[in-house]
């Protein structure tokens, strides 16, 4: 799974390199900021792996976290995007 992983990281990089080029980005540093501490916090442990995301507002969404999308602060869990500031919380479902 780590060449699956590499692979993502690969195109998240080329993307945002091409967006960068074109100055069409909306990669602020304050945006870069708010994904990039969410990404240490949780990429480590729980990238690519089952999660149980808590919303602010007590919606639970069990799902594989499979994407950060860094330019509208968002991540992918299955088949939702969710908005970073829409969490208040994000742990390992035990497989």
């Amino acid at each position: 799974m780590n060449n699956l992983k590499d692979v993502f990281k690969e195109i998240e990089n080329t993307v945002l390199n091409e967006l960068n080029k074109e100055n069409n980005s909306s990669l602020d540093s304050e945006t870069l900021k708010i994904s990039q501490d969410f990404h240490n916090k949780y990429y480590d442990e729980m990238y690519d792996k089952q999660v149980k995301v808590t919303l602010m507002n007590g919606t639970e969404i069990i799902g594989y976290f499979c994407d950060e999308f860094y330019e509208d602060n968002s991540i992918l869990v299955d088949t939702q995007i969710i908005k970073i500031k829409d969490i208040k919380g994000m742990k390992l479902v035990k497989e």
